[in-house]
């Protein structure tokens, strides 16, 4: 099955964000330069429109070199969960066809074993592998990508495999003539549901190996005033990042609200978080009790959405709605469509159930 993704390109007038790793901060126009760098490094390495490049990274500022070069040079990026076995890393690397394969230079070393020998390999940090090409200097080197416009790509998905092996979700690259006329439809999802708009200030606490953490991040580099990506979650920290930055749009999961929840009381008066207007949870189902608890302390901006890996974002349900509904998981995002049929493929009216068939036409 093969999906279409709506996206916008990254040419040299479109606005980034000032962005925030640990100590680094890049602005705009030092994405963009890295970014068209790293597209025609991409080039140099034999990848086109199409071909994918694999990820095997914690959460780092490169990200977003990765993320803006994918839309210029109409690569694909697979982000693979560092987490795997040597085996599980090369079943993604060989399903997806990656012609590449970028990462921090400790992971690639633990399953450098496991690689197609032939795969080249550009180490962030040091890496101990024959061969490998170090990051930093190699696209130092790289000229600009100089190639003809194309068709934005992003994210190669793999679901998370929980009857099977993962398998990958291609979203279709757009006709470039279709862009803008197709650009609308995947914006009000996006805001509907993460609520990132232009001029947000964003902040990512979650790894960019999942699927929505990685959507939120590649609109928010090209939406936001200020994107804050953390390389890990740490409950005070977070607190503490969006008070220093002012953050209005935050990306979530439940657990997280549990171990914010979890904080002392005297470590959570500490923390002014009134700059948030929008905390999109999804990844799991939050329960209700958790959701009321956080309602009752950043206020009614918890909005939660029903998604997957395979159609994006299907329904989403607000705060206040939420308190009034428990367990809710809202009503539909734009034109998504949800029907309940039986395992015979009959249609179940409402309350009987049965299997959810959901579509959402933005992508």
């Amino acid at each position: 099955m093969r999906f279409t993704t709506k996206l916008r390109g990254m040419s040299s007038t479109l606005t980034t964000p000032t962005f925030y790793f640990n100590d680094i901060v890049r602005g705009g126009d030092e994405l963009l330069a890295r970014a068209k760098r790293l597209a025609g490094g991409l080039n140099a390495l034999g990848l086109g429109p199409g071909d994918v490049v694999a990820v095997l990274m914690r959460n780092r500022a490169e990200y977003a070199d990765v993320i803006g070069a994918c839309r210029i040079a109409g690569t694909y990026y697979c982000a693979i969960n560092w987490h795997f076995t040597p085996e599980e890393v090369r079943l993604l690397v060989l399903d997806s066809g990656a012609k590449a394969i970028l990462g921090d230079g400790d992971l690639i070393d633990a399953v450098s074993a496991a690689l197609p020998a032939e795969l080249p390999v550009l180490a962030v940090g040091s890496s101990s592998l024959a061969g490998a090409l170090p990051y930093e200097s190699w696209l130092a080197s790289q000229a600009d990508y100089g190639g003809p416009e194309v068709s934005p790509r992003a994210h190669m998905v793999y679901t998370s495999g929980t009857t099977g092996r993962p398998k990958g979700v291609v979203r279709d690259p757009i006709p470039l003539e279709e862009l803008p006329a197709r650009q609308a439809a995947i914006q009000f999802v996006v805001e509907a549901t993460f609520g990132v708009s232009p001029g947000c200030r964003a902040l990512v606490p979650a790894p960019l190996y999942h699927s929505a953490p990685t959507l939120f991040t590649q609109h928010a580099l090209q939406q936001a005033e200020i994107l804050v990506l953390m390389e890990r979650f740490d409950p005070e920290k977070l607190l503490a990042l969006i008070e220093k930055y002012r953050i209005d749009v935050v990306y979530l999961v439940p657990i997280m609200y549990v171990r914010l929840l979890r904080l002392p009381d005297e470590v959570r008066a500490k923390y002014d978080v009134s700059s948030v207007r929008f905390v999109a949870s999804t990844g799991a189902p939050c329960a209700p009790d958790v959701k009321a608890k956080m309602i009752a302390w950043f206020g009614p901006v918890i909005n939660e959405t029903y998604a997957s890996s395979e159609t994006g974002m299907i329904t989403s349900i607000g705060s206040l709605e939420a308190l009034e509904h428990p367990g809710s998981a809202g009503r539909p995002v734009g034109d998504a469509r949800i029907a309940i049929y039986s395992e015979d493929g009959k249609l179940l009216k409402t309350g009987e159930v049965g299997l959810i068939h959901f579509k959402q036409p933005a992508f």
